[in-house]
């Protein structure tokens, strides 16, 4: 997994208004990883 930190919140550093937002992104994300987890060991 890569990580990019000046993808993070405008608030705490930069971040360009065209993206979406980052928090919310993650809280899909996570969902998403949890799902095709629970497929690949099941």
């Amino acid at each position: 997994m890569i990580a990019v930190p000046e993808m993070g919140p405008v608030k705490g550093g930069y971040n360009f208004e065209q993206l979406p937002n980052s928090w919310e992104e993650a809280i899909r994300l996570r969902s998403m990883l949890d799902q095709i987890w629970r497929e690949a060991v099941a």
